[in-house]
């Protein structure tokens, strides 16, 4: 790891997790994980400009990873489970949260 945490084991600090919110939701018919996005609550210039950017790159990484990892909960050799499924909730999303003008 390019900062030396094992990813399993990092806990984002000062609220990272309740702004960035994502959550396996369940499995479908095909045992296929079910991930949550609520990306329109999601201000990444907010973290930006309290200088996070270090912390947000970790947490987004643990992120891949937990999904990455979820394809395996559910799968076996006669069932292997190789996609996964999002729902992606913009709801209130504004393009502030995403832009940078230095």
């Amino acid at each position: 790891m390019q900062y030396g945490i094992a990813l399993e084991n990092y806990k984002a600090p000062d609220g990272i997790p309740k702004r960035y919110v994502y959550y396996l939701a369940g499995y479908d018919h095909e045992d296929r994980p079910i991930w949550i996005i609520e990306g329109g609550k999601w201000n990444v210039m907010e973290g930006v400009l309290k200088g996070q950017n270090k912390e947000i790159e970790i947490y987004f990484m643990q992120m891949v990873q937990r999904f990455r990892d979820s394809l395996s909960d559910r799968s076996t050799a006669d069932n292997p489970v190789t996609q996964l499924v999002f729902l992606l909730d913009f709801a209130d999303f504004d393009f502030a949260q995403i832009r940078h003008i230095p």
